[in-house]
């Protein structure tokens, strides 16, 4: 199969007119089209953009899946629908047997042979290793990081667990990390009041992100009065190497276009990757639902964030190509500047950006085909259409 498009957008890149060649999963070149013409099965997206599939690393549901309940049956699909060619299966507290039971049934789906949709490339837990006071999950339902624990989801999940959120301050949350991080699973900061002597140890133990940076993080106090601390958000923002993720609403409820800018200025496109942080309730019509852990989670119309129980802000309704066009907006900048922090950059953060994240010979056929306002009319997943616009 060939596709023919108008422009090719890849980090760092744009190309006019190229022919994309593809095999099985896989693409096997990349030029112009010169006088080259569609035939058999080919697809002419005339002058539409084709883009790296997006990759979400930060996803707990859609269209009524609530991922920390082990359901994902309609929410691959959607994401496909809306762009996201992959992403990580991310739950949060709850209580621990509906807790355990959702984690077998993201594993069970993790190894299913088959799939529809987007591919989920492992499971992301948000906690249960979570600073109680920080972020808008129930208190009561963290874990301590104690060596227990931590064995325990290490052998409950095996291979299925690809990344996890932790308060690098609680008691044992060091030596969690290196045991993580040994075992080749990503760690990130958040939901934490961690201060410098806690991210710094962290960091000596391996991990390298942070969680949503600037939400569901205090900064603790200074040295003095008057002084200004340094915590989790200001140790990622001042280093050579950490990488951050963040969630792009169009109103800038999580983070206002000030401190996009600031977040975007010290880290760049290389080390900043956007996330939805979608709810399970992403897709579905305005109003109140109930969530796994007995609250209620609203979301009114014309909003792209929710809230739980009216007053703690949640994660979102945006599917990841919303965050990378809020992003431009915020930020003033094009596609062709912005791309990486959808594609290769949570590629890069998940060790898959040999073969998921960019377009060229070699990769995994995931590619996305915008129309001129930047909606989705076609997603391809490793060399499968997954969506394709109806045609007018």
């Amino acid at each position: 199969m060939r596709i023919f498009c108008g422009r090719l957008v890849n980090p760092g890149s744009v190309a006019q007119d190229r022919v994309v060649e593809i095999s099985g999963r896989r693409i096997v070149s990349i030029g112009p089209r010169g006088d080259k013409k569609p035939a058999g099965e080919d697809i002419d997206l005339g002058n539409r953009t084709v883009i790296p599939g997006l990759i979400d690393v930060h996803c707990h549901g859609g269209m009524g899946d609530d991922f920390s309940l082990g359901r994902i049956d309609k929410a691959p699909a959607y994401l496909a629908r809306r762009g996201t060619t992959s992403f990580l299966a991310t739950n949060y507290p709850m209580e621990r047997e509906v807790y355990i039971n959702g984690l077998r049934g993201l594993k069970k789906k993790y190894h299913e042979p088959h799939f529809t949709g987007a591919r989920m490339l492992g499971v992301h837990l948000e906690g249960p290793f979570l600073n109680p006071g920080h972020g808008a999950q129930s208190p009561g339902l963290c874990w301590p990081p104690t060596k227990e624990n931590v064995d325990f989801l290490l052998a409950e999940m095996g291979d299925a667990l690809t990344m996890i959120t932790i308060a690098p301050e609680l008691p044992g949350a060091i030596d969690a990390i290196q045991c993580f991080e040994a075992k080749g699973i990503v760690t990130s900061a958040g939901h934490t009041e961690a201060d410098r002597t806690h991210i710094q140890a962290a960091y000596e133990a391996g991990l390298r992100h942070v969680t949503h940076i600037l939400n569901a993080m205090e900064v603790p106090a200074g040295p003095t009065r008057g002084v200004r601390g340094i915590g989790c958000a200001e140790f990622c923002l001042g280093s050579d190497d950490m990488t951050a993720d963040v969630m792009a609403d169009a109103g800038g409820r999580h983070l206002c276009t000030e401190w996009l800018k600031i977040v975007f200025r010290c880290l760049g496109p290389r080390r900043l990757a956007l996330i939805s942080d979608a709810m399970p309730i992403a897709g579905l019509p305005p109003g109140p639902y109930p969530t796994g852990d007995g609250r209620t989670i609203r979301l009114t119309a014309g909003q792209d964030v929710t809230f739980i129980d009216d007053v703690l802000l949640g994660g979102s309704v945006m599917m990841m190509m919303d965050t990378v066009k809020n992003l431009m907006s915020h930020l003033g900048l094009g596609l062709h500047e912005v791309i990486a922090c959808g594609t290769s950059t949570p590629a890069k953060l998940l060790k898959i950006d040999g073969r998921k994240g960019s377009l060229g010979p070699g990769k995994d056929a995931d590619l996305v085909a915008l129309d001129d306002r930047m909606q989705v009319c076609l997603t391809m997943v490793e060399g499968k259409i997954a969506y394709q616009q109806a045609s007018e």
